[in-house]
């Protein structure tokens, strides 16, 4: 089927889609469900409103049988797909008429019935048996709920390690009375199925509205696995990520880290929960929270730099944040690197004595004379034990909106030794959104200064360029004010670069000395073939002579949001383009404005700077350097 504008076509077998339908046991219609589920896209910022008026689709019908008005016609959705199964129907049929949402309990023995005979089908592989599994699940999860019972097993601290000790409390409260027995069987520990600890001693009986709390204080085996998401335990290829383990594909995240078995008895049958083991603790201003427990390393190491860059053969210091993921972690860390690089110091003995203590160290990092890449990756050596492994970092993801996770790569960092010219070292920045690339260039050696409102209202002259971030003039309403300021600067002499921004939502109605407008027109593959359209220009010329090798390693894309309609006083310098699309020009447009230079660019230099692609850093360092006669002539209107 093909999805069709909102008027069906002329011709054709078509079906319609009501997609503004409401839906009375979710309260709500699907078009606001749909922008409810966009709101939550809070990294793209595409918050919509709810849309309550009728909206309606129609598909058109390509190949396959032809559907007369409904798409999942002919399809059987009941219990009817499972042979023998009609009882299993009529009890749940039965249940389903008898339920009433103030005595869920009534229709208990109803749904035990219908348990025990999805029971007695044999274990299979085929759609059917698939199916019938998922239903048993969905069944047993509304036993639970309409017998009241509520379990809950939780962790004290909420991050340990292999090898460390925890203690785990098991809560269990029937909160209603219940028509058949209940009876709690047996409560084992796991991890990843692998057996670790159980409560011996369980309640005889259990009273409504009593909650009983089972502690228990095990040691977590040594060869349990660490909580790092399975899809990123390999390094993965070019836009895929690598599972050896293939029957985890597809799962959402990680199973957890620990979880108790918890077998009851309800009447006769015995069914058995599976409780993540989770840590909840409680904020003044938002109540009880909870997370996920986490096993990490018994030393984590930081490099605070993913990437160092080598523009001369100049030693970098490199800082290193050391955390404990348990009381008592000692050893030595061991930095690793290949013929041609070397550490100082070559090695640092440590002794955390308290969990989650932090110590930083630096270490100099001297490359070899030759332009090339390398990997340090660090190592550490246990005390008492006799070899090293390597070391691992953590980083913790948090946002209000999704759960807390943390990760633990390898501790690993790239050193990339280039040769890099500069035209001109001090740098004028206006911080955009989430943006690291002042951080890049004073690692290869330029003075960059974070400019702010008051700022742009002094003198200028002292900045060899201004470099506005990405979709700066999109969030700093403050901009509109000084917008003037930074034209003002270009007239007089100096350079502007103002990196990639959204046509919607700016500040000031134009970005540049002239008109031009911003299009939606991007380059998403880190491969797309460049075509220099003046080579002899400046900006590909000065200081460094690039070449079709700069374009080479790039991450994720090309760039987004090109120039699209411009003033003919603007130049185009490249063009790139998609596989079988046309070339843009408006990755780049440059122009002369009175004494000096406005550059607009659509390039992922954010993205390019903080991976450390050397041709990226030389052609961003060419939009910072202005030509030699320029650069004389606007020195003398400092």
């Amino acid at each position: 089927m093909d999805n069709l504008a909102t008027s069906p076509p002329d011709s054709g077998q078509t079906v319609p889609i009501l997609l503004s339908a409401y839906e009375p046991l979710l309260g709500k219609s699907f078009t606001v469900i749909a922008a409810e589920s966009r709101s939550m896209h809070r990294s793209q910022g595409f918050g919509s409103a709810r849309n309550r008026e009728k909206r309606q689709d129609f598909l058109l019908h390509l190949a396959g049988e032809p559907t007369q008005t409904d798409l999942f016609e002919g399809i059987d959705l009941t219990w009817g797909r499972i042979q023998n199964s009609e009882k299993i129907a009529q009890l749940l049929q039965e249940a389903q008429q008898l339920f009433r949402s103030e005595n869920p309990t009534a229709i208990l023995p109803l749904l035990l019935q219908a348990r025990a005979l999805m029971q007695q089908y044999p274990p299979g592989e085929s759609e059917s048996h698939w199916w019938l599994g998922q239903k048993k699940q969905d069944l047993e999860e509304f036993i639970r709920h309409c017998a009241g019972l509520w379990f809950e097993a939780h962790a004290t601290e909420y991050a340990s390690t292999p090898g460390d000790s925890l203690n785990i409390r098991l809560e269990i409260l029937p909160q209603l009375s219940l028509p058949v027995p209940f009876e709690v069987q047996k409560a084992v520990l796991k991890a990843q199925d692998s057996f670790i600890a159980q409560w011996d001693s369980l309640p005889p009986t259990f009273s409504a509205g009593q909650l009983q709390r089972l502690s228990l204080s095990v040691k977590i085996p040594e060869n349990t696995p660490l909580t790092h998401p399975y899809w990123l335990l390999e390094a993965p290829s070019l836009g895929m990520f690598r599972v050896s383990e293939r029957i985890r594909i597809g799962q959402a995240q990680n199973p957890a880290a620990l979880q108790v078995q918890l077998a009851i008895k309800l009447g006769t049958e015995r069914i058995d929960y599976q409780l993540p083991v989770v840590y909840k603790w409680t904020e003044p201003e938002e109540g009880e929270l909870y997370r996920g427990l986490e096993l990490g390393p018994a030393l984590m190491v930081k490099p605070v730099s993913e990437v160092l860059m080598f523009p001369q053969q100049s030693p970098q210091e490199l800082k290193v944040i050391l955390k404990a993921g348990r009381a008592n972690a000692q050893g030595t860390l061991i930095p690793t690197l290949p013929d041609g690089w070397y550490a100082k110091p070559a090695q640092v003995d440590f002794h955390l004595k308290s969990k989650g203590q932090e110590e930083t160290l630096v270490f100099q990092i001297t490359p070899p004379a030759t332009p090339g890449e390398a990997q340090l990756q660090f190592r550490v050596l246990y005390a008492q034990r006799t070899q090293s492994e390597p070391a691992r970092s953590f980083l913790t993801i948090r946002y209000p909106h999704i759960p807390i996770q943390t990760l633990y790569p390898e501790s690993v960092l790239r050193l990339v030794r280039f040769e890099l010219a500069q035209g001109g070292k001090n740098i004028g920045y206006i911080a955009g959104a989430g943006d690291d690339l002042p951080q890049c260039l004073r690692q290869v050696g330029y003075q960059v200064s974070l400019l702010q409102d008051q700022d742009l209202q002094g003198n200028l002259g002292e900045y060899d360029a201004i470099v506005v971030g990405v979709r700066a003039f999109n969030t700093q309403d403050w901009l509109r004010y000084r917008h003037k300021n930074l034209l003002e600067y270009v007239y007089n002499g100096g350079r502007l670069v103002v990196q990639y921004h959204t046509p919607w939502e700016l500040v000031v109605p134009e970005l540049g000395p002239y008109p031009f407008s911003i299009s939606r027109d991007r380059v998403t593959v880190e491969t797309a073939p460049i075509s220099f359209l003046k080579p002899l220009h400046p900006l590909l010329t000065f200081p460094n002579r690039l070449q079709m090798t700069d374009f080479e390693n790039w991450v994720q894309e090309r760039g987004l949001y090109f120039v699209g309609k411009r003033d003919e006083r603007y130049e185009t310098i490249v063009s790139t383009h998609d596989p079988e699309e046309e070339p843009f020009e408006g990755a780049l447009i440059y122009a002369q404005y009175g004494q000096g230079q406005f550059i607009y660019t659509g390039f992922s230099f954010f993205r390019e700077l903080p991976a450390g692609v050397p041709g990226a850093y030389r052609f961003f360092a060419n939009l910072l350097a202005c030509p030699p006669a320029k650069e004389n002539g606007r020195r003398l209107k400092k």
